[in-house]
């Protein structure tokens, strides 16, 4: 990515931010929330970053001027997905590369889906209250939820029952860390406003409307992922 010019749709507090800086990228990163200010404690001050503050439907940006665009874990969190997509293709150079992700749409009852379950009330809760919820049970909850999902066969669908974001064994975190990356990401997963999980061919078929050219849709660690690039 050096000397790569990369339009970053929704940097969030900047994880991917600085993975693309540390490359030698020049960044051009918007958040529509208040994390831009997360992004820039982490990642400021840098000459190779421009943070907006912005609405991924008024891009204050030109277009053609970049040679990627990268939007990971934004889409499903949008009014519409698709509108969404289709208004950051303007913004690449004919050439230039473009990936996303969004959740996958699922009737099967798991640890990542059990959240639809509650969301009806949850999304509709008092973000504060919601947090103070989350804070209090997943502590109580994880050991159990980490005993359950041991359990032969019928496991992976005991731990769908009560949403817990459970990273025990699949990422080399502190038991600390754990707790602290079950509270949030649970609390995200609960709280988004809006949350529309889409399918293979809805995702594909964006990328054919869009005139882009090898296109790549299937399976990613978040649902799906999408890549495709401007004739």
């Amino acid at each position: 990515m050096r000397g790569l010019r990369i339009l970053e749709a929704g940097c969030g507090a900047g994880r991917f931010t600085q993975v693309m800086l540390d490359a030698d990228a020049t960044v051009y990163s918007f958040d529509l929330s208040t994390a831009v200010d997360a992004c820039w404690r982490t990642n400021g001050p840098n000459d190779k970053l421009c943070l907006l503050q912005a609405d991924i439907s008024q891009i204050p940006c030109k277009t053609e001027a970049f040679d990627r665009v990268f939007c990971y874990g934004v889409l499903q969190h949008t009014p519409d997905p698709k509108a969404a997509f289709l208004s950051l293709i303007p913004f690449l150079r004919p050439g230039g590369k473009i990936s996303v992700d969004c959740y996958i749409k699922s009737l099967r009852l798991n640890r990542w889906t059990a959240k639809y379950l509650w969301r009806w009330i949850t999304s509709r809760m008092p973000r504060q209250r919601l947090f103070e919820v989350v804070e209090w049970y997943i502590p109580k909850w994880l050991p159990i939820d980490t005993f359950l999902a041991g359990v032969p066969v019928i496991g992976k669908w005991l731990v769908g029952i009560i949403p817990c974001w459970n990273y025990t064994g699949m990422l080399p975190l502190s038991g600390d860390e754990i707790v602290s990356w079950a509270i949030l990401d649970t609390f995200d997963a609960l709280a988004s406003k809006y949350d529309s999980p889409q399918t293979l061919e809805e995702v594909s078929s964006w990328f054919k409307e869009a005139g882009l050219a090898n296109v790549r849709v299937g399976g990613g660690s978040n649902g799906i992922v999408g890549n495709g690039s401007r004739p």
